[in-house]
C-alpha cells in the first residue's frame, strides 16, 4: 500500500505518522517528565525558603523570651533610687525586716551608651521565715530590676539561740536604665 502512493503523499503521510508518534510520546512519557521537572523545581524553591525561615519561630520564641527578661531588668532613671528604695522599705516593714542600704557605684553598659546597669544593695536582719517572704515579694514585683546576689549569714551568738534576729541578708538588684 506505501507503494501505490506517490511521494507528495507518502511525505504528508510519514509526516503525519511523525506527529502521531510525537504526540503519543508527549502523552505518556515527556508530559510526565516535564512535570515531575516543573514539580521538583519548584519543590527545591520552596525548601530553600523554608530552609531559610526555617529557624524563624525558634528565633521569635527566644526573642520574646529574652525581651520579657529585659522589661524586667528595666527601671526609669528619674525613679531608680527613691521608687526602689521605697519600694524595698515598705516590703521589708511589712514582712518584719530591718533594712539598711547600701549604694553601689553605677556600671556602665559597653554595649549601648544610652543605657546603664544599675546595681543597689541592702542589708536585711531578720527571721528567716520573714526574710524567706521578702525575697518572695521582692521576686514578684515589677520594675525594681533583678535579684544579682544574695547572700545571708549567721552572726556568732550574739544572744540567745531562740533570737528571730539573728540572720542577716545582703542582697543586690541589678536594673537596666531607660
Amino acid at each position: 500500500m506505501w507503494h501505490k502512493l506517490d511521494d507528495k503523499k507518502q511525505k504528508i503521510v510519514a509526516i503525519v505518522a511523525a506527529v502521531l508518534v510525537l504526540y503519543v510520546a508527549y502523552v505518556f512519557s515527556f508530559k510526565h517528565a516535564i512535570e515531575a521537572y516543573s514539580l521538583n523545581k519548584n519543590l527545591k524553591k520552596e525548601a530553600s525558603l523554608q530552609m531559610q525561615d526555617a529557624a524563624y519561630p525558634h528565633l521569635n520564641k527566644k526573642y520574646n523570651f529574652y525581651q520579657k527578661v529585659l522589661t524586667d531588668y528595666r527601671v526609669k532613671k528619674e525613679e531608680m533610687d527613691t521608687k526602689v528604695w521605697q519600694s524595698v522599705s515598705d516590703m521589708a516593714v511589712s514582712q518584719q525586716v530591718k533594712i539598711s542600704y547600701n549604694p553601689m557605684p553605677q556600671v556602665a553598659d559597653t554595649a549601648s551608651n544610652p543605657t546603664a546597669i544599675r546595681q543597689q544593695q541592702f542589708i536585711f536582719r531578720g527571721s528567716y521565715f520573714n526574710m524567706v517572704k521578702l525575697l518572695d515579694t521582692l521576686s514578684k514585683s515589677d520594675g525594681l530590676g533583678k535579684i544579682a546576689q544574695l547572700t545571708i549569714t549567721s552572726p556568732k551568738s550574739e544572744g540567745p539561740k531562740g533570737n528571730d534576729q539573728a540572720l542577716s541578708m545582703q542582697l543586690g538588684l541589678s536594673a537596666v536604665e531607660r
